[in-house]
């Protein structure tokens, strides 16, 4: 669904922004395994779950900044 509107919003570079959403879904990965991986190995196993909130809220709160409302349609005179 997320490719789909990607290439759907600028049909011209569909490609180039699917490619760059795929690497960032990749970084994402790598960056929570790396930090998950930092907390195991302290011991830290209860922080897991709070670190795991904090990035929830932060996608929220950036999900809240940039939502776009799409606007109803008026009718030209």
């Amino acid at each position: 669904m997320q490719q789909a509107r990607l290439a759907e919003t600028v049909p011209d570079l569909a490609s180039a922004s699917i490619a760059l959403n795929t690497s960032l879904v990749y970084v994402g990965q790598a960056v929570g395994s790396g930090i998950g991986g930092v907390l195991f190995a302290q011991g830290a196993f209860t922080a897991m779950g709070y670190v795991g909130i904090g990035f929830l809220l932060a996608s929220c709160g950036l999900i809240a900044v940039t939502w776009q409302r799409e606007r109803p349609l008026t009718a030209v005179p």
